[in-house]
C-alpha cells in the first residue's frame, strides 16, 4: 500500500536492516516498467534496473525498437562486473520515472538494465540484430567467463552473473534536487526549497510512515552488494585478466 508524503518533500526512502535506503512503496514506474524495490545510493552516479521479467523479450524489443541499444558495464569495484544494457532516448526526449509515494515525475535520458547471465543469453539469442557487433561481443565474452567460473569448484559461494532484484538510483537522477539524509530516512527536495520549517516537515513525514509501517516491507538486500561496492576475490581477477569493459555507473 503506497501513501503520499507531504510537500515540499519530493521523494523519501527509509533505511532497511542492511543499511540501504529503500523507497517505502512498491509502485515504482520507469518508462511504464513497474518495479517493487528502489534503493537510493549516494555512491552511485547513475542508476541500474533489473532486466524486466514482467514482459516477454519480444515485448521488450517492440517497446524499445526505435531506441539506441548499447552494452557497457557497471562501475562497481568487483573483479567481474555484470554487463549493462543502456537504452537511449532521442534528442530532447526523456524516459519518465515515478517513484512510489513521491510528489513529482523524474526523468532520465536513458534506461540502464543490469544483465544477469540468463539475460545475456536471452539477448544473444533474440537480439543480435538490435545490437552493435561490439556490444554483442561483450555479452558473448561475459557468458564465456561465467562458464569458466561456474566450472571451477573453488568458487562455491561467489554469485557470478546473478540477477538484480532491486533498482539502484543515484546522483544523476537527483541532480536537480537537494538530498538530505536524516537517520533513518533520506529525503529529496526541489532545489531552492526553503528549509525554515524542516524539522516540522520531516516530523510530519515520519508520523505518516510510522502509521504505515505495518505495510512497508523492508527486505535485507545483499544479493549484489559485493558487485555494487565491496569487490570480489582476487582469484576472479586472475581468471579474467583480459575482460575489457567501459565503466559507467
Amino acid at each position: 500500500m503506497d501513501f503520499k508524503i507531504p510537500e515540499p518533500i519530493l521523494a523519501v526512502a527509509i533505511q532497511a536492516p542492511s543499511g540501504s535506503f529503500v523507497v517505502p512503496g512498491r509502485n515504482n514506474i520507469f518508462a511504464s516498467l513497474k518495479y517493487d524495490y528502489v534503493i537510493f545510493d549516494s555512491g552511485c552516479t547513475n542508476h541500474l534496473l533489473p532486466f524486466p521479467t514482467s514482459i516477454s523479450i519480444q515485448e521488450f524489443i517492440t517497446k524499445f525498437n526505435n531506441n539506441v541499444w548499447t552494452v557497457t558495464h557497471s562501475g562497481g569495484v568487483a573483479a567481474l562486473n555484470s554487463p549493462v544494457l543502456t537504452i537511449g532516448c532521442g534528442f530532447y526526449e526523456n524516459f519518465e520515472i515515478k517513484l512510489a509515494c513521491s510528489n513529482c515525475m523524474l526523468s532520465s535520458m536513458n534506461l540502464r538494465f543490469h544483465l544477469s547471465l540468463d539475460d545475456c543469453n536471452t539477448l544473444v539469442k533474440f537480439c543480435k540484430d538490435r545490437l552493435h557487433p561490439t556490444s554483442y561481443d561483450k555479452l558473448v565474452e561475459f557468458i564465456k567467463i561465467c562458464q569458466k567460473l561456474t566450472d571451477k569448484k573453488n568458487f562455491p559461494n561467489i554469485m557470478v552473473g546473478a540477477p538484480r532484484k532491486y533498482v539502484i538510483i543515484g546522483q544523476k537522477i537527483f541532480q536537480h534536487m537537494i538530498i538530505l539524509q536524516c537517520q533513518p530516512m533520506m529525503f529529496a527536495f526541489k532545489k531552492g526549497t526553503s528549509l525554515a520549517n524542516l524539522d516540522k516537515i520531516i516530523g510530519f513525514a515520519q508520523e505518516i510512515i510510522d502509521m504505515e509501517k505495518v505495510n512497508i516491507e523492508m527486505p535485507n538486500f545483499k544479493d549484489l552488494h559485493e558487485e555494487d561496492h565491496e569487490g570480489m576475490n582476487q582469484d576472479l581477477l586472475d581468471l579474467a585478466p583480459n575482460y575489457s569493459y567501459d565503466k559507467d555507473k
